[in-house]
C-alpha cells in the first residue's frame, strides 16, 4: 500500500500516512491540499496536484465534504 509523507506549512513533516489516512486529517481541517506531499519513502517533495492517485482522491474526498455541508445549510435553512 501506497503512503506519503506531508511537510506541513510550518515545514514540519509527519507521516507516512495513507491515502485514508491523509482523508481524514483533510476532512477534520488538519490538512488542507496546500502543503507538499511526498511518496514515502524517498519520493520528491511536491504539490498535491502532481501526485495524481493522491490529488484525484483527496479531491473527491474535499467535493464531498462540500456537497454535505451545502445539504446541511439547505436543511437547517428549510426548517
Amino acid at each position: 500500500m501506497q503512503k506519503y509523507r506531508i511537510k506541513l506549512l510550518g515545514d514540519r513533516i509527519v507521516g507516512p500516512f495513507t491515502k485514508e489516512q491523509i482523508g481524514e486529517l483533510v476532512l477534520k481541517g488538519h490538512v488542507s491540499g496546500g502543503e507538499d506531499f511526498q511518496v514515502f519513502p524517498d519520493g520528491e517533495w511536491e504539490a498535491l496536484e502532481k501526485i495524481s492517485d493522491l490529488g484525484d482522491y483527496l479531491y473527491n474526498i474535499i467535493s464531498e465534504k462540500t456537497v454535505v455541508k451545502k445539504n446541511i445549510s439547505d436543511t437547517i435553512l428549510n426548517l
